[in-house]
């Protein structure tokens, strides 16, 4: 699941790296595994595909984290104009259902040093 390879992975790991706390990291993946989540359960349905950078809670919970614009890329999302579009697509969509282990295994890691330290 979690593989150094995947580029999932990869970002999340930047991420991870980059945080000054892992609460700070934790909150910004819980945001993206529920938006990911959204956008493969309701794969036809625009408006979770769409997320924008003026938005104010995700500007501090996911845009403040340095490396996010690399995992939303990775992830299949498009920058334009302060919003993020994801294509969709069946394979994309297959991507985001494989990907959100990836971000679910980082999210747990991260709650349990988050609990422990």
């Amino acid at each position: 699941m979690n593989d150094n390879s995947c580029p999932v992975d990869r970002a999340l790991t930047n991420i991870e790296s980059y945080a000054k706390e892992p609460s700070e990291a934790l909150q910004g993946l819980l945001v993206m595994k529920r938006i990911i989540a959204n956008i493969t359960t309701h794969p036809n349905e625009d408006k979770f595909k769409i997320i924008s950078k003026k938005n104010e809670v995700l500007s501090k919970q996911v845009f403040n984290l340095r490396g996010m614009h690399e995992l939303l890329k990775v992830l299949g999302f498009e920058e334009k104009n302060g919003l993020y579009k994801h294509q969709g697509g069946d394979e994309k969509i297959k991507f985001l259902e494989d990907a959100i282990k990836t971000v679910t295994s980082h999210v747990r890691k991260l709650d349990s040093k988050n609990s422990s330290g």
